[in-house]
């Protein structure tokens, strides 16, 4: 029963497209016929849940797709950003799919329509739960100036330079037939997106087209999850908003963490570290407890910036007062330090030699360190 249906829809299409394409001259015009026809007749097939719109998409980036001639995104859970005359920009994360309709599709038109579509497969997700599925597009033509083994080739050679995942992911020609990703183990499964284990088939199945592209629309869009996007995200990457915000130093928690250098630290490791610098640029340490002190301070801060000790490059050097020093060094004495008693003469030594030089340069600054916490 429903493929009579979908068959006698698929006939009604063509007659009213012909019948109101052919009052109308404008471009533009007819466009927004083909469009608004093929709108229509899915809405009769689709669950309330999806919308139909035209416009831009766009991305937390601000990165924005080209306009598209439809697009299919969740109802309920789409904050439209601009919504005037009909035309909206819609986030990326709650749009399903997008379909590009073509009254008929020459390879100019392909070329756009492949253009179009990875515009909108490359924006990124930001959503809420952090999860995201990929968006469709798919192509629907009334017809094609060409046979669809042609309309085959025209899709395979303007996609070459186009990222696999960022291709169409269907082509539907009305009165010829379908292009669809199939798998290519075997040959014979239909795979709703293309990916690098697909590669595209054509269903020369002329009668049954408008039916094979509402199913294959209808499997997709009951394979996407959408997942609100993170609105704050879009705020605070495109500076639209001032979000900066700060904690008062004795709320901060010390089981929090921020990023240095790409590597994430506790806020106990930087209030230690604070405490350490504050006394060490105090001028009031004494000699036995200068080495702690020195440690404190230096060794958490390069973790911080490289990871790990491991990590950091062996001619790197630090500023001491004016002076550079060789982060390995400082690194090799620490580690003869951490050691406490179980250490060699010679061991000792190091460490000696390493406290008298540093403790030498800092008593020399002293005073004036003396005099800047005053």
């Amino acid at each position: 029963m429903l493929k009579d249906i979908l068959m006698s829809v698929s006939k009604k299409m063509q007659i009213d497209f012909e019948g109101i394409t052919s009052k109308i001259q404008h471009n533009g015009e007819k466009g927004t016929a083909r469009e608004n026809i093929l709108e229509e007749y899915l809405k009769c097939y689709i669950p309330e849940k999806y919308c139909f719109s035209k416009g831009t998409i766009v991305d937390c980036k601000d990165v924005q797709s080209r306009q598209v001639d439809i697009i299919i995104h969740d109802k309920f859970l789409t904050p439209y950003l601009v919504d005037m005359d009909g035309t909206k920009i819609v986030p990326i994360e709650s749009v399903y799919g997008v379909v590009e309709v073509k009254s008929t599709l020459t390879k100019e038109e392909l070329r756009k329509c492949v253009k179009n579509i990875e515009s909108v497969r490359k924006l990124e997700k930001k959503t809420t739960s952090g999860y995201s599925f990929p968006t469709a597009g798919m192509v629907f033509a009334y017809d094609s100036d060409a046979s669809l083994e042609a309309v085959y080739k025209n899709l395979n050679e303007l996609s070459e330079d186009v990222e696999v995942d960022k291709r169409i992911s269907c082509i539907c020609v009305l009165n010829k037939g379908v292009i669809l990703p199939v798998n290519k183990n075997g040959l014979t499964n239909v795979s709703l997106l293309p990916d690098e284990n697909t590669v595209y088939g054509i269903f020369n199945n002329a009668n049954d087209a408008l039916l094979l592209f509402y199913l294959i629309l209808t499997q997709i869009l009951n394979s996407i999850t959408i997942f609100p996007p993170d609105m704050v995200a879009y705020a605070q990457s495109t500076a639209i908003l001032d979000t900066s915000f700060s904690i008062p130093a004795d709320y901060v928690p010390d089981d929090g963490t921020i990023s240095v250098m790409d590597n994430m630290v506790r806020m106990s490791e930087i209030k230690t570290l604070k405490e350490y610098g504050t006394r060490m640029l105090s001028g009031k340490l004494k000699k036995e407890e200068f080495l702690e002190h020195v440690f404190g301070t230096y060794i958490p801060s390069l973790k911080m910036m490289h990871g790990s000790l491991d990590l950091v490059p062996m001619n790197s050097t630090l500023n001491y007062f004016g002076k550079l020093m060789n982060n390995k060094v400082i690194i090799d004495a620490y580690k003869i330090y951490e050691r406490g008693t179980k250490i060699t003469l010679v061991e000792k030594k190091i460490l000696d030699d390493l406290e008298n030089f540093m403790y030498a340069i800092y008593d020399s600054h002293r005073e004036e360190m003396l005099k800047n916490n005053k």
